[in-house]
């Protein structure tokens, strides 16, 4: 039915009522802003705000739309913990959504505001506080970047005990709000969790308090970590640091059969005594495709020991001796210095090999590492478009592992199809007890499916703290994305990849 010409000249008028109410309140929140925090650390520039409105991820318009229609209003840099509570509590007051964001090297969507509002980039928030020698820690904000902080720290002799691959351009905060269970150090070290003595957080409210690892509030660091800042922002975060070793060995070698690769990744990882700094195992595919050179052999197991000489001579010794009984094939040493010097360009440089870099990261117990393996290879076989596996070395026990599809941007078949096989991998690792390792607003609807009794708990805490909802929404405890739609959409995505292909 025609509407009246009356009842569109309502909703008009109702529209631009709306447009001027939301205009001025832009206005009045910009103006108390600036109040406190210097008005170049203040923007509403269009440019900046789609910038600053994503991360890393290549967001896909049909289904994740937040990128644009919930484009951030303003982009605000606290310089301090006081100047953060205060601008927190101005947009509570103001019922302004809030987006907490470093440097967006998230792939999930971390970073991603749902609901618009303000994207409070915590960047400035990087002095060395304090660094004690004899306790061998550091005080920091949680905005340095990983290598500003490392190249501090190397003046006093220490370093951090881990940080991850992304160190190059990733913040310390980033770690802690993603689950920082694998990366470089981890290994050796534990995890960030192990690393941390306590954090300064504030509060959706904008109340600020400090979380150790004893703390008996009603925030933990559990709550914390690898929860994309649902419960607030972290400002403040102190360390327990390692001392600078003197050297730093690498050493890999090529397997045919994926078994033996796995045998002396376990080997590397459970049962020597000197742990590696970093361990990683691979198909050539992933070589392939992120190097200009790269092993002949499918399988690929590398090691960086990161101690003092005969620590690490010990370690380079026992390595070779179980490699050569499962038949390893030495790795130029050439090469390796490479893969060392570019750790943190290596999955982004995988991207070279196509247009449309699709990509899911799984949380794998060691014992089930294998299965996983085998099921990738089976279900990739049935598909033509190009894939690659990369393994990392986690905590006791654990292991991420990132799965790629490669394809072309106009190929949308194709690109569904990826999606879809990377969707097949996620529901088996849950229906097994796993999980995906990084969440953000991507992922999101998984937990909401295979984790009930955890949301359930996380969305009591959420409810306390956030009752409005408006602190880094749409992450962890609820999803625009409902399973089923998305289950419908790849399954319909696999039948005509099926049929036209």
């Amino acid at each position: 039915m025609v509407k009246s010409v009356k009842k569109i000249e309502k909703e008009e008028a109702n529209t631009s009522k709306n447009d001027y109410k939301n205009r001025e309140k832009t206005i009045n929140f910009t103006d108390e802003v600036k109040k406190f925090i210097s008005p170049s650390h203040v923007s509403t520039n269009p440019y900046e705000l789609e910038s600053a409105s994503g991360d890393l991820t290549s967001i896909a318009f049909y289904h994740y739309k937040f990128r644009k229609k919930y484009l951030a209003s303003h982009i605000v840099r606290p310089a301090d913990t006081e100047e953060l509570s205060h601008l927190i509590k101005i947009c509570r007051d103001n019922s302004i959504p809030v987006t907490i964001r470093a440097a967006g090297t998230s792939c999930f969507s971390s970073a991603t505001p749902t609901k618009g509002g303000a994207i409070i980039d915590v960047r400035r928030l990087n002095k060395i506080n304090n660094i004690d020698l004899d306790k061998m820690t550091v005080k920091c904000g949680a905005g340095i970047s990983w290598l500003n902080l490392i190249e501090h720290l190397v003046d006093y002799g220490l370093a951090p005990k881990c940080y991850p691959t992304s160190f190059k351009t990733s913040c310390v905060c980033g770690f802690i709000a993603t689950p920082g269970t694998a990366g470089i150090g981890v290994p050796k070290y534990g995890s960030m969790k192990e690393s941390i003595i306590s954090l300064v957080l504030v509060q959706p409210d904008g109340k600020i308090i400090e979380i150790s690892r004893d703390s008996k509030g009603e925030i933990a660091l559990d709550d914390i970590i690898g929860t994309c800042g649902i419960y607030g922002a972290i400002a403040e975060v102190e360390l327990s640091l390692t001392t600078l070793k003197t050297s730093l060995e690498i050493i890999g070698y090529g397997f045919s059969d994926i078994k033996d690769a796995v045998k002396l990744y376990f080997t590397l990882k459970n049962e020597l005594q000197y742990k590696p700094f970093f361990l990683s195992i691979s198909e050539q595919n992933f070589e392939k495709y992120s190097h200009i050179t790269f092993p002949e052999q499918d399988w690929f197991v590398w090691a960086v020991y990161y101690d003092d000489p005969e620590e690490n001579s010990k370690s380079i010794s026992a390595v070779r001796d179980i490699a050569s009984k499962l038949n390893g094939i030495d790795v130029d040493k050439t090469y390796l210095k490479e893969k060392w010097r570019d750790i943190g360009e290596a999955e982004i440089g995988i991207g070279r090999s196509c247009r449309n870099l699709l990509f899911q990261e799984y949380w794998i117990p060691d014992q089930n590492l294998t299965d996983f393996i085998d099921e990738y290879v089976k279900k990739s076989k049935k598909y033509e478009f190009l894939t690659a596996i990369y393994t990392i070395g986690g905590v006791k026990g654990w292991s991420r592992i990132k799965v790629f599809g490669l394809t072309d941007i106009s190929n949308s078949r194709e690109f569904f199809a990826i999606k879809a096989f990377l969707h097949e991998l996620s529901v088996k690792v849950f229906s097994q007890g796993d999980r995906v390792y990084t969440v953000g607003v991507v992922n999101t609807f998984y937990f909401l499916k295979y984790r009930p009794k955890e949301i359930e708990k996380r969305k009591a805490l959420k409810d306390k703290l956030d009752p409005e909802n408006l602190f880094n929404s749409y992450r962890i405890v609820e999803s625009k994305m409902k399973f089923w739609r998305i289950s419908l959409m790849f399954t319909t995505a696999k039948f005509l990849y099926k049929i036209f292909h």
